[in-house]
């Protein structure tokens, strides 16, 4: 029989504490803030006015730093003007825009015409040359490159080594619906792998440098709720109705995963048509337009304003509340 030698104990000293140095006080959660934390940066950070008063008041100020804001609505109803008009607007106020153009709707005349149109009201505006060269412009029109250019957007925030970066605090896409689209539906999960990555990248941005998201989407007919909602009743009314409301219901298009993006959703619709398509064929001076608040943290949900386009931009003619 083989004795193996008796092994030594050792024990482990308690833990005390150091009473040399100050305890640290550490969280368990690694992202946790406070309240108070929280609000005091909300009240830090700015708000950017559109130059639309009306569209200013619905959304509680303007467009709201570390949030973002979406514009939905049909062609030709306003939505690359406030864009182009809240670009301009930035750049008076010394402030850097990234614009991701994915429809070549970004017409750099126009921002020109928008700039001198905002200077005539501002006295200390800085010239042309040094306000426009603050608005970056990139066309791009996959959702892949857009991806990529924030992820670049990212490291020059990190870095801060260009002049760009430093004053960055507004950035447009206009419209996502235009990159997203076509790569969603069907049974392939591709789409909605980069839908959310595009949606997790804006969040960040917005979120850890304070920037303002403004971004457009476009709109689809409610056809098919209403079919549903017309096929529970046997009535003749609700079928006379089909047509009417499927045309003047309009949703944001695609579809409810996108729609938790966003933190305001600002509806833009023709007052005085319920479609698009007779919108078109309606003189300028018949075609009122209306914005109206349909998602908010801040505002009341519903509220709207009448607003017309013209050479100055989109210009707020009067509020209303729909109830």
């Amino acid at each position: 029989m083989i004795v193996q030698p008796k092994q030594e104990v050792k024990t482990l000293a308690p833990l005390r504490p150091n009473t040399d140095k100050e305890p640290k006080q550490e969280s368990p959660l690694p992202f946790f803030k406070s309240v108070w934390q929280l609000t005091s940066e909300k009240e830090q950070l700015f708000v950017l006015p559109t130059g639309c008063s009306g569209i200013d008041d619905c959304l509680g100020g303007g467009l709201h730093a570390g949030e973002i804001t979406e514009l939905v609505g049909s062609s030709t109803i306003g939505k690359t003007q406030l864009c182009l008009q809240a670009a301009v607007r930035g750049s008076l106020w010394d402030l850097s825009t990234l614009y991701i153009d994915s429809v070549n709707s970004c017409v750099p005349e126009r921002l020109l015409e928008l700039y001198r149109e905002a200077a005539a009201t501002n006295q200390n505006s800085p010239n042309e040359l040094q306000a426009l060269s603050r608005i970056r412009i990139h066309r791009l029109y996959s959702i892949q490159n857009v991806l990529k250019c924030l992820d670049n957007v990212r490291i020059e925030l990190e870095q801060q080594e260009s002049l760009f970066s430093q004053q960055l605090r507004f950035i447009v896409i206009d419209s996502v619906a235009a990159l997203i689209s076509p790569i969603i539906g069907g049974l392939s999960r591709e789409g909605h792998y980069f839908m959310n990555a595009l949606s997790r990248s804006l969040k960040s941005l917005a979120s850890d440098f304070g920037i303002a998201v403004l971004i457009t989407n476009q709109t689809v007919s409610n056809m098919k709720d209403k079919m549903r909602s017309v096929n529970s009743h046997n009535s003749p009314q609700h079928t006379l109705r089909l047509d009417w409301e499927a045309f003047s219901d309009s949703k944001p298009a695609l579809g409810e995963s996108w729609s938790y993006v966003a933190d305001m959703r600002l509806m833009m619709l023709f007052e005085n048509a319920p479609s698009p398509i007779i919108a078109s064929t309606l003189l300028p001076q018949h075609r009122s337009r209306i914005a109206v608040l349909t998602k908010s943290a801040r505002s009341a949900v519903g509220a709207s304003c009448l607003y017309n386009i013209d050479q100055r931009g989109i210009i707020s003619v009067g509020h209303n509340d729909i109830s």
